[in-house]
């Protein structure tokens, strides 16, 4: 989902100017990116790379807010190019080989073998003996006693 909003002017900006809104503050907590466009010759690659956000990773609004002026410019169409976002095609990268690596079978690093050749329940039974103090009294004659 791509959310194309409207700003005031950018000489206006940051002047707590009429209908005015911190789009970035609001939107940020529940976007995926926020994109401000202050160069309107690079409106094309911003909504070039919003697309791209928005297909790529987890699903997620890309809010895309727009000033004034910024609409009203006149350009030349370019039909190619994405905007350079700093460290987002890092993390999907090593996001993308987290997931090939997570696929991978691992090896076991526990032996099946036990070392001292004894039956799992005879291991059992022995650490339970160790972890009881000899002079406690059994369950069976505390019960005799009563």
């Amino acid at each position: 989902m791509i959310l194309i909003t409207g700003q005031v002017p950018r000489a206006a900006m940051g002047t707590d100017a009429f209908q005015e809104a911190p789009v970035f503050n609001i939107m940020a907590p529940c976007a995926k990116h926020v994109f401000l466009v202050t160069d309107e010759t690079k409106i094309e690659e911003t909504m070039r790379r919003a697309f791209d956000i928005a297909r790529s990773g987890r699903p997620g609004p890309v809010v895309v807010d727009v000033p004034k002026d910024v609409q009203n410019a006149m350009g030349v169409f370019k039909g190619s190019g994405l905007l350079p976002v700093r460290g987002y095609q890092e993390r999907i990268d090593a996001l993308a080989e987290t997931q090939i690596s997570a696929a991978r079978p691992r090896r076991s690093s526990r032996c099946s073998a036990r070392p001292s050749g004894r039956s799992s329940t005879s291991a059992a039974a022995s650490s339970t003996a160790r972890r009881r103090p000899s002079s406690a009294p059994s369950p069976s004659a505390s019960a005799s006693r009563s």
